[in-house]
């Protein structure tokens, strides 16, 4: 029986999970270390997820010369993405 392919919000729902799950780690991350993390999701995959999370009050973007930061927003939890 083959795997029927993730309809798109499916798939964003996916990523942002993962994305949050890497909170359990420490209060933060750099964005290249998320993205190899996650090497099946492209950079803009990424970068679309951490906007629909940071609309939602789940993470906060930092840019830096380098890279970009990600914090994770106390009291957060995968159980909030429903």
């Amino acid at each position: 029986m083959a795997h029927q392919p993730l309809s798109a919000s499916e798939l964003e729902h996916k990523i942002d999970r993962q994305i949050l799950a890497f909170r359990q780690h420490g209060p933060s991350m750099m964005f290249c270390n998320l993205a190899d993390a996650l090497p099946a999701s492209t950079w803009h995959m990424l970068f679309s997820a951490l906007g629909r999370l940071s609309k939602q009050h789940h993470v906060e973007l930092l840019a830096h010369p380098w890279d970009y930061e990600l914090i994770f927003m106390e009291g957060v939890s995968l159980d909030r993405l429903g």
